[in-house]
């Protein structure tokens, strides 16, 4: 069914995840209404009521935990999804619900807005953050650690100003490797491949593997990293 832009909710502030997945969708949203304003937020800080003052009937939310006070909501993963009476009360109240089982949040906002506007712009991430977002990377891809990679190690809800940035080169259609080789982002993504090399060479010296469970020692190291790494 073709959605028209009649159809695509209004909204003036769109609440979203920090990581790729959480930023691509915002870009979609943000290539439809670039007045928009964006703010970049976790599950945690949602559950925990801390930004509630800011959801509003006319905010939509992406790749986060269900909020009933907003006004649209957009999202593909099981544990964010409103129980049935939630969403029945959302949609009495006035609020759209695009909860969908796609790969990533991503994906939902692209396959609903593609219809109406250009998003050529991102077609080329899309398989990326799909694979990145539902664990469908392979071994080889996550050890080659390619650009897009690299970059979504650079997103973090401590680089407020950066993330906007990013944002902001994604929304003006700029082609992936236009995004890749921008002065700021290129900056980011050498830090974090350097930093990179040095965990991993941490982790193949600190980890053990005791019943089949491998048991990799962070604390004191000064390093985090996610499960990917050490299973890889």
């Amino acid at each position: 069914d073709m959605m028209s832009t009649t159809d695509i909710p209004s909204f003036d502030r769109l609440i979203a995840d920090s990581d790729l997945d959480g930023l691509c969708a915002a870009a979609v949203l943000k290539s439809y209404n670039p007045d928009a304003e964006v703010i970049f937020s976790h599950a945690a800080l949602i559950r925990s009521g801390k930004i509630d003052h800011l959801i509003t009937s006319s905010t939509a939310m992406v790749d986060l935990p269900f909020h009933p006070n907003c006004g649209w909501y957009l999202d593909h993963h099981q544990t964010n999804r409103p129980s049935n009476i939630e969403e029945k009360n959302f949609i009495e109240a006035g609020g759209i619900c695009n909860w969908e089982a796609a790969p990533s949040a991503a994906r939902v906002a692209y396959d609903l807005l593609s219809k109406s506007i250009d998003l050529s712009h991102l077609e080329e991430i899309m398989p990326i953050v799909d694979a990145l977002d539902s664990g469908g990377i392979s071994l080889e891809e996550f050890i080659a650690d390619g650009r897009v990679l690299q970059l979504s190690r650079t997103l973090s809800l401590r680089e407020e100003g950066y993330m906007q940035e990013v944002l902001k080169l994604f929304a003006s259609k700029k082609s992936i490797s236009e995004i890749l080789s921008d002065e700021l982002v290129s900056k980011h993504i050498n830090k974090v491949a350097n930093e990179r090399e040095v965990i991993e060479e941490y982790i193949s010296c600190n980890t053990e593997i005791i019943d089949r469970l491998a048991i990799c020692r962070l604390e004191n190291s000064g390093f985090h990293s996610n499960g990917y790494l050490v299973t890889a």
